[in-house]
């Protein structure tokens, strides 16, 4: 009788006929069914493991979606003191590792970049950095390029005090005379190393760097930190390299840079890639077109 009336009330009503309990669920003792946990691992972000100067490129984005424009740029500040360099010129290794890049594109990472830097030069933002307290000693560091400019900068971070001393009549090193204006301003640069200098950092231009004179802040510092020389063009050791009218891409990047003028008419041969020789040509057939 009951398989009758069950299969009478299915034809009947086409709609399933469900359970329904109006007991409370909380004596159900669910976790006590889990055989598996979860396992949470850190693991570096692969963008920033590819990062060349370790920013955590995850925390700068996730600011800056927020629009916490100045507190992502101090983030990039704790491990870069370029960023308005860096979102120029930089090859961007991180959006080449971008997990976002396997769904449609890499998010652009070093325009990010260069935005926030540039924000910050236009509202003249001040960094609110942790320092440690300040210490005796001094450091001296030779070379006011990248890598002495960005050791003076952590190293008053750590609380030391630092005189930077550079041979050339201006602070940067390569990133002043080996990139040209169009693609670093120059008025960039000029910002990152004043913020630089506003830390406490002292540059000392047109001081080169010679035996006695490393002997003397040898006696007078307590540590130096040698950061000159390395902005060099690696040598083909082939035959004619030596020959009248073959150079190295760095040495008229530098001459342009200093106001020269170059002889470039005619055909000319690039042997190398990347952006040195793209901005070689770049600079050599505007110079080929004037009179």
């Amino acid at each position: 009788m009951v398989e009758k009336a069950q299969a009478r009330a299915e034809s009947e009503n086409p709609i399933r006929i469900m359970p329904r309990s109006t007991r409370s669920t909380e004596g159900n003792k669910t976790g006590s069914w889990r055989y598996l946990r979860p396992r949470y691992e850190e693991k570096t972000a692969p963008c920033s493991a590819a990062c060349p100067a370790g920013e955590d490129i995850g925390k700068v984005e996730m600011l800056t979606s927020q629009g916490l424009f100045k507190e992502a740029w101090e983030t990039i500040l704790r491990e870069n003191p370029f960023p308005g360099v860096c979102g120029r010129v930089c090859f961007h290794p991180c959006e080449g590792s971008c997990n976002r890049g396997e769904f449609d594109d890499p998010i652009a990472i070093r325009a990010v970049e260069r935005f926030l830097a540039d924000t910050a030069e236009r509202y003249d933002l001040k960094p609110l950095l942790e320092r440690l307290p300040a210490r005796p000693e001094k450091i001296a560091v030779a070379g006011a390029g990248p890598s002495g400019l960005a050791a003076a900068w952590f190293l008053t971070q750590l609380g030391y005090a630092c005189d930077v001393f550079e041979a050339s009549p201006e602070a940067g090193g390569i990133l002043r005379w080996g990139i040209p204006l169009y693609r670093l301003p120059l008025a960039a640069l000029q910002h990152e190393i004043a913020r630089i200098e506003a830390q406490g950092v002292r540059i000392h231009t047109g001081r080169p760097v010679t035996p006695g004179f490393l002997r003397d802040l040898e006696t007078s510092y307590s540590a130096v930190y040698l950061a000159c020389g390395h902005g060099r063009t690696t040598a083909l050791r082939v035959p004619g390299e030596e020959l009248d009218g073959v150079g190295d891409g760095l040495a008229f990047l530098e001459r342009i840079r200093a106001g020269e003028t170059p002889d470039v008419r005619g055909m000319s041969a690039i042997i190398g890639g990347g952006t040195r020789p793209s901005t070689w040509r770049a600079a050599s057939s505007g110079w080929a077109a004037r009179p």
